[in-house]
């Protein structure tokens, strides 16, 4: 019974090794080598004591995965994204703003015929997009010039000192050097004459300057103690806000005479502090989300081919058929925060391959949004 038992271990270890050397032989470049090997190194093997064969055997099985690994992965591969940096959206870049020109001709045009607009919308509808990479580029390189736009986002500490600052070094910038000239100035305004400049615009360059006020709830809120004033529950009215800040005073003399028009960005459940700059009757604007289609314009926008080399290699393997299973996912919200998509192109760079298979293993939309925002959190902490 001993014996048996060992010539059956016997042969079962020949045929390991026999399977184990022809999977190695399948790697190798004909026939004849494969059975040339086999055959000077099977005896050898075979008069080895047990452990020994099953020990040559045990390196054997690594040699082999070693040597048809890249096989398997050239056989199990997907598309794979090549260029991480194109899967970035700029809210400043007019290629990744799509879906919007009505919007941008409406506040276009309530900007043109009205002094004061608001324009508000969800946090993450795309307002900054839309004014930085629709609404500003077509008033500077339009046809139709004749509004100046003088364009503020940063606040500053100061609430009245910080804004005149900040929107005369603005100002400074938006104008060419001809208009520097008409206008008399040789640098930035000082602060104390900024709405003295900006009175002349109209009259010495034939523009109107519209002042676009953007994340007006975050200056609103670093100030929240004096817009909110008491026990916070009662915005400062118009009269009270040019009474207590000389810079909105001046704004809002600007605005009552016609001199400049102003636009106001907030977010929508900030709105109620725009009752603050309520100098005239304002034209109010809401912004809405985005309808799914344009989920694939976009896709089709980064990924297009720039000169620099492709963005995602094998399109054919898996990304072709991870767009179309995008749109289709995020269609059944039946609309879409422009930030939603963003967060899940910057997600899908987290992915081995782009296809269905690690989409879906990710956790699908939900699972590729988490894991972005996760992995922003994790690179802030350390």
């Amino acid at each position: 019974m001993a014996e048996t038992s060992k010539e059956a271990g016997s042969g079962g270890g020949r045929l390991a090794v026999l399977g184990l050397l022809a999977l190695i032989g399948s790697a190798l470049n004909s026939v004849d080598e494969i059975w040339n090997t086999l055959g000077k190194i099977l005896p050898r093997i075979e008069a080895l004591p047990s452990g020994g064969r099953w020990a040559i055997v045990g390196v054997l099985a690594a040699l082999g995965v070693a040597l048809l690994l890249p096989y398997a992965r050239a056989f199990f591969r997907g598309s794979q994204l090549a260029r991480p940096d194109r899967f970035w959206l700029d809210a400043r870049d007019p290629a990744h703003l799509v879906g919007r020109e009505v919007d941008i001709t409406v506040v276009e045009r309530a900007c043109l015929d009205v002094p004061l607009v608001w324009l508000t919308g969800e946090s993450g509808v795309g307002k900054s997009a839309l004014v930085c990479a629709g609404l500003l580029p077509r008033l500077r390189e339009g046809e139709d010039r004749r509004l100046l736009p003088v364009y503020l986002d940063a606040w500053g500490l100061d609430w009245e000192g910080s804004p005149r600052l900040v929107l005369a070094e603005r100002f400074w910038k938006a104008l060419t050097s001809e208009d520097r000239t008409k206008l008399g100035l040789e640098g930035p305004p000082q602060p104390d004459t900024l709405a003295e400049v900006l009175g002349r615009v109209r009259d010495r360059l034939g523009q109107l300057p519209l002042l676009v006020f953007d994340q007006f709830d975050e200056y609103q809120a670093r100030h929240r103690a004096l817009f909110l004033p008491g026990e916070g529950r009662e915005w400062l009215s118009k009269e009270e806000l040019v009474a207590a800040n000389g810079f909105w005073r001046e704004v809002s003399g600007l605005v009552r005479r016609d001199a400049v028009h102003a636009l106001f960005i907030t977010r929508e459940d900030a709105t109620l502090g725009l009752e603050s700059v309520r100098f005239i009757k304002p034209a109010p604007l809401w912004l809405p989300r985005l309808p799914p289609v344009f989920v694939a314009t976009i896709l089709g926008r980064i990924t297009a081919d720039d000169g620099k080399g492709p963005v995602v290699l094998e399109t054919e393997r898996g990304w072709e058929q991870l767009k179309r299973r995008l749109t289709d996912d995020l269609s059944r919200r039946k609309s879409v925060l422009p930030q939603q998509i963003k967060t899940m192109v910057l997600g899908l760079r987290h992915l081995p391959w782009l296809t269905i298979g690690s989409y879906e293993r990710a956790g699908e939309l939900t699972g590729i949004e988490a894991l972005h925002v996760e992995t922003a959190i994790s690179c802030a902490s350390m």
